[in-house]
């Protein structure tokens, strides 16, 4: 009587899942990471750090957003790029709704600095005026 050979069954079966998992891959996005996705925002808010990140696609909106940055010195990071048509507007401003920093875009732009020093900037406002193009704006508390 025959013996089956279960070490070529083994080999087969090793080889056979090997080429299972690597032609059936697929890169895995965290379901909080909306930064690709059209006209959804990504916004992150810890400890004395902000960021908002949209893939815009002609978008004419008003978002207002509270960042919790503790420190009455601040810096700004804003770049646009893929920038294609349209416009927006960042406003900060205190508690009490005097404004701390303004800009208007209507461009690309691989990053723009300033700093707020002396207030808190404790509300952000972002128009949207058609906006076409991939928004970064990132808020940094320091001390």
């Amino acid at each position: 009587m025959k013996t089956f050979n279960y070490k070529i069954l083994n080999i087969a079966v090793i080889i056979f899942t090997m080429l299972v998992i690597t032609t059936c891959r697929e890169e895995v996005i965290s379901p909080r990471n909306n930064s690709g996705n059209i006209n959804e925002p990504y916004k992150s808010s810890i400890r004395n750090s902000y960021t908002f990140i949209l893939n815009a696609e002609n978008l004419s909106q008003l978002v207002v957003d509270y960042p919790t940055i503790n420190y009455f010195s601040s810096r700004i990071f804003i770049s646009v790029l893929d920038y294609s048509s349209g416009s927006f507007e960042v406003v900060l401003f205190t508690k009490s709704r005097e404004i701390v920093y303004s800009t208007k875009l209507s461009e690309e732009s691989s990053g723009k600095y300033a700093s707020v020093d002396g207030v808190r900037p404790e509300i952000v406002e972002f128009k949207f005026n058609n906006f076409s193009g991939k928004l970064k704006f990132q808020l940094t508390g320091v001390l």
